[in-house]
């Protein structure tokens, strides 16, 4: 509108832009706004925007992460029940897990299963128990155990007389 307006760079409190004093630069503003003109670069135009975009892609990373594996893990899990073979197991060792510092112990069913097809014995270790699983499994006791015959490794116990494994 013909008037004089004079404003700063945004940029300038993070490291000052190289202009003369008296140098032609583009700005672009709204048309009765020009208190609030901005120098046509890169860094003013764009920066904040990509700054926020990493940070929130950074946080959608993790928390996405944070929601897949255990997601994962169930459906790997329901795969086992479902396409697996169910044996019964002979538990042969209970063992705890000192090694989480999370204050509580950590116990694991250790079972082993011959199958007939195969020369040698299947042993199947359990995920962390965190109460004493003794008195529900104790050695020499039968638990049930789904795997898969392609890939023994894969297993997965069903711990049905522990209240809280259910």
């Amino acid at each position: 509108g013909g008037r004089l307006v004079e404003f700063r760079s945004q940029r300038e409190a993070v490291s000052p832009i190289h202009f003369e004093v008296g140098e032609k630069v583009p700005i672009l503003y709204q048309p009765g706004k020009g208190e609030q003109a901005r120098i046509q670069n890169f860094f003013e135009q764009y920066f904040l925007a990509i700054l926020f975009g990493l940070m929130g892609a950074a946080f959608l990373v993790v928390s996405g992460t944070a929601l897949i594996i255990p997601g994962r893990e169930w459906h790997r899990r329901q795969l086992i029940l479902t396409a697996g073979v169910s044996v019964q197991a002979e538990v042969i060792e209970i063992r705890i897990d000192r090694s989480i510092r999370s204050g509580q112990n950590s116990w694991m069913i250790v079972a082993e299963y011959q199958d007939e097809k195969l020369p040698r014995k299947l042993t199947f270790t359990s995920d962390y128990l965190w109460s004493d699983p003794t008195s529900h499994y104790p050695v020499g006791s039968a638990v049930t155990v789904f795997y898969l015959r392609t890939k023994p490794t894969i297993h997965a116990f069903v711990l049905d007389r522990i209240p809280e494994a259910s």
